[in-house]
């Protein structure tokens, strides 16, 4: 199919629900919803999507939705530390991507 094979299909990291409810409070204060915009359960239907995606056409697949969450296997390890809002990478993040 593709004639580069240089093609990496990253997957979207998880939704770290807390993060995201204690942001949407900082931002919007009083006229925060309390509602989640994304959520666990629909990031996961999309890395599964991408998943497919990635051994259909043969490529590679970084998981990051399960190989952030696999950091909890410790306490000290809360896999919330990788973003700054629930959604986007803190510097933690980028460091676990970047030599991924």
């Amino acid at each position: 199919h593709y004639r580069c094979r240089n093609i990496l299909l990253v997957g979207p990291p998880p939704v770290h629900h807390q993060q995201r409810l204690q942001y949407q409070i900082q931002r919007y204060g009083e006229k925060a919803t309390g509602v989640l915009e994304r959520t666990l359960d629909n990031t996961a239907k999309y890395s599964t999507a991408c998943r497919q995606v990635a051994d259909d056409e043969q490529l590679p697949f970084l998981n990051l939705f399960d190989d952030m969450q696999q950091q909890q296997q410790q306490p000290e390890n809360d896999w919330g530390r990788f973003f700054t809002d629930g959604l986007h990478f803190s510097k933690a993040g980028h460091d676990f991507v970047g030599p991924a």
